[in-house]
Formats: C-alpha cells, sequence, structure tokens
C-alpha cells in the first residue's frame, strides 16, 4: 500500500510537524514518542493507519517512526520511515529495507538507538539539545508527559490502576504462578509488556529490573529469573511509596 503524498498545505499556519510516530498500542506509542520529545523535537501521534495518513497528507512529515500493525510501507518522495517493532524475527530487517525503511530499530526504544536516525535525516537535533551522547529528558520531565498522557484518557490506562490498589500488584501475583508452574513464554510476554509501561514513565530502575527478567526468560534461566522476580517486588513497593499517590490522583482511584 501506497501514501499520496500532495504539496504541503501551506507553511505559517499552526505548528510544524516533524515525527509522526504510528503504532497501535497508546503505551508503547507513548513511549516512542517520549524518547523523541527527549531530543526536543515536535511528535505527532498516531493509533490508526487512517490517522496517520491524514497526518501524512499534511506535508509537514519529516520522519515516520511506526510500529508494524498496518499494512503501508513507504513511497518514494515521501519521509523516510523507520519500523519500530517489539521482536526481531528472522529475515524481518532485510524484508523491510527492501520494501522501503530507511531503518529498523526494537522497542523499547533508546535514544542511542534513534539518535544516529535522526542526524543521518537531518531531523533538527543539536549537540546543545541532546549532549555528545544523546542525553535523554530528565525523569521527572518523563514522569509529568506520563501523567499528562494519562489524565488525558484514564479511561485507557484502568490496568495501571494494579499499580495503586492492594497491597501489590495483581500482575505480579500472576507473573509468580506462571513462574511457579514453569511457563517462561508467558512469564516472558507479561514482563516485555511492563516492561514498556515503566519505560513509558521513564522509572529506568525498575524498567531494567523487567529487561533482566525478559531476558533470562527467554534463555529458560528459571534461577536468574526468580531473583529478578524478587527484585521487582522491592522495586515495585518503592515505586508506589514514591509515586503511587500521583498516579492513584490521575486514575480516580482517591
Amino acid at each position: 500500500m501506497g501514501v499520496f503524498l500532495p504539496e504541503p498545505e501551506g507553511t505559517g499556519a499552526g505548528p510544524r510537524l516533524t515525527v509522526l510516530v504510528i503504532d497501535d498500542d497508546p503505551l508503547a506509542r507513548a513511549a516512542t514518542a517520549a524518547r523523541v520529545r527527549g531530543f526536543g523535537l515536535t511528535v505527532v501521534e498516531a493509533e490508526t493507519w487512517d490517522r496517520a495518513a491524514k497526518l501524512l497528507r499534511r506535508g509537514r512529515i519529516r520522519l515516520v517512526l511506526t510500529d508494524l500493525c498496518h499494512e503501508a510501507r513507504p513511497v518514494a518522495g515521501g519521509p523516510p520511515w523507520v519500523a519500530v517493532t517489539g521482536r526481531m524475527e528472522a529475515g524481518l530487517e532485510h524484508r523491510l529495507l527492501a520494501a522501503g525503511f530507511a531503518g529498523v530499530l526494537l522497542k523499547p526504544l533508546k535514544a542511542g538507538d534513534l539518535e544516529p536516525i535522526l542526524r543521518r535525516h537531518g531531523i533538527g537535533i543539536t549537540d546543545t539539545v541532546c549532549g555528545a551522547a544523546g542525553a535523554e529528558a530528565p525523569r521527572e520531565k518523563i514522569w509529568r508527559q506520563f501523567l499528562d498522557l494519562v489524565a488525558e484518557a484514564p479511561e485507557k490506562y484502568q490496568s495501571l490502576g494494579e499499580l495503586v490498589q492492594g497491597p501489590r500488584p495483581r500482575w505480579l501475583g500472576t507473573l509468580e504462578s506462571k513462574l511457579a508452574a514453569g511457563s517462561l513464554a508467558e512469564c516472558r510476554a507479561l514482563v516485555h509488556r511492563w516492561k514498556g509501561v515503566f519505560d513509558v514513565m521513564g522509572e529506568d530502575a525498575i524498567a531494567a529490573i523487567l529487561g533482566r527478567a525478559e531476558r533470562a526468560a527467554a534463555a529458560e534461566s528459571v534461577a536468574d529469573l526468580r531473583a529478578e522476580v524478587e527484585a521487582l517486588g522491592a522495586g515495585l513497593k518503592a515505586f508506589r511509596k514514591r509515586r503511587g499517590g500521583e498516579l492513584a490522583a490521575v486514575l480516580g482511584e482517591v
């Protein structure tokens, strides 16, 4: 499927759109957008291809970062497209590059992976914005952006209520049960999902624990996975004490 890109609709009305992020998962989309905003860039988001196509027709998009949740592909004369995928299957990168993508990155997006893409295509970043090594936005700024995202549509994020309800999150109990049953594939899927959540929040310490847990599950290392799950329990307890009140207020839990 191609995308028809007409001439830009004027040049003086409204802010210049720079990077388009397409993903049907709101948390994954927010995580990618937060990384881009960490470079001081303007971001516009789309959950569906119909919405994305309308934004592309405005002709102001400089770069597209897209999940593979639709079948559209880049066309000659349009902005460069970079795929942002949760899993790198065998041959996927080759197929996407052959289809015209400018690159393929893994979720959760890292600033160090994104910076070369931005520089390669001249997407308005400077060393004063991102630093020589691509410094990210401060943790508190990312957290505020996350709260703003939830406040806009709290009904979409009710699953986050688990982090502030009861003595401990239900999904942590589920993870422990799956681990006890030896269901490592299900453990991996669960920690992968929540890693994306904590990446969006800017909670790097918990995201790192979940990342190690995911790798342990993939390697079928039960002992390592069990150790990370124990560390996760302590990390979530500290997170609730530090952030729980703000999150509960935004979700309408208090």
